[in-house]
């Protein structure tokens, strides 16, 4: 009886850990895949800008050639 308690124990031990190391390593996938997106859209959003600001310093260019 004892050592059936004991197996029982140690599996649930064994779960717990499990659990824990699985929803660690989902919050840490969620928040890498988050903060990619993130740096992806500021790279893009600051790209954007770039382009528009290149437009602008042309448009200024052939203003005042």
């Amino acid at each position: 009886m004892g050592k059936e308690n004991r197996k029982k124990r140690w599996s649930t031990r064994f779960f717990q850990v499990m659990w824990v190391f699985l929803s660690s390593f989902v919050h840490f996938f969620f928040f890498f895949f988050f903060f990619s997106v993130c740096s992806f859209l500021c790279l893009q959003i600051y790209l954007i800008l770039f382009c528009v600001f290149a437009l602008l310093v042309q448009c200024i260019l052939k203003e005042t050639q």
